[in-house]
């Protein structure tokens, strides 16, 4: 991504646009996607994102590599991208290689609007000292 440097492509020696440009105005439905963590790996704190379809009750879990539970950050979330951050603090000092879990309930049941989905998945991050 462009996080650090804006993106650049190159043509006959000049600078081109690498923007997008969607010619019929239709946008795919974003589905459910758990992100890796930045940074990672990190020592103090960190971002954990993830998007969601739809409006929906999130659990994040995080363990440790013998699987015990050191957090549980529940809330309500918008359809999109959403963001959660976690200190060192909220996992207990842990370090090592820990692992997080995004598991979803809708907030509406199923209406004639479509089906409501369960979502859940997992990644692993590195806390260092």
């Amino acid at each position: 991504n462009s996080r650090y440097t804006e993106a650049e492509a190159y043509g006959n020696g000049n600078t081109m646009n690498v923007g997008v440009v969607f010619e019929n105005g239709d946008v795919a439905d974003a589905g459910f996607e758990l992100y890796q963590n930045t940074p990672n790996p990190f020592q103090s704190e960190t971002m954990i994102s993830f998007n969601l379809p739809e409006d929906a009750e999130v659990t994040l879990t995080i363990n440790d590599a013998a699987g015990r539970v050191l957090t549980v950050v529940r809330g309500d979330y918008a359809a999109g991208y959403n963001t959660v951050n976690i200190s060192k603090a909220m996992i207990q000092g842990a370090t090592g290689v820990l692992s997080y879990t995004i598991s979803t309930t809708p907030t509406q049941p199923a209406g004639s609007a479509g089906k409501a989905h369960n979502y859940s998945a997992t990644k692993s991050m590195v806390v260092v000292k």
